[in-house]
């Protein structure tokens, strides 16, 4: 699937979070980033953030082993984080919630989409460091 982003850094970031993925036990994470790719490619940029914020949570969920929703689940990460790191994660990723937002552009969907995908490689990294993310 290719990747309608210019910015090398930025495409490396989408294409490490989506290769890092491409196991059983995270393939839930990897089929929404995949997801969002498509959505950004075809400019249905709310639904593209959605999918973003569904990776970061469906990571999140595997991590601490519940089905917590993401502003739950950040706070149970075994990582040790700040309290202010993962209120900022949680508030952030919590933007969309349940409803629509009122208007978003490929700006917007591209920034979810590469900070979604460079937190989910941070967690995957901090998750080896412990002995990799639980099987499902």
């Amino acid at each position: 699937m290719p990747i309608l982003i210019s910015d090398p850094q930025e495409k490396k970031a989408i294409e490490t979070a989506l290769k890092e993925t491409q196991t059983n036990a995270l393939l839930g994470c990897h089929e929404h980033l995949a997801k969002a790719v498509d959505l950004f490619s075809r400019s249905e940029y709310a639904e593209s953030i959605k999918q973003s914020i569904l990776a970061v949570e469906s990571i999140c969920r595997i991590i601490t082993k519940t089905n917590d929703t993401l502003g739950e689940a950040v706070k149970k990460l075994p990582f040790g984080l700040h309290p202010a790191f993962t209120k900022a994660i949680s508030s952030l990723f919590g933007l969309m919630g349940d409803a629509p937002p009122v208007a978003v552009d490929a700006a917007d969907a591209k920034f979810f989409l590469v900070t979604a995908s460079s937190f989910v490689h941070y967690l995957v990294k901090k998750a080896d460091a412990q002995g990799g993310p639980p099987a499902p």
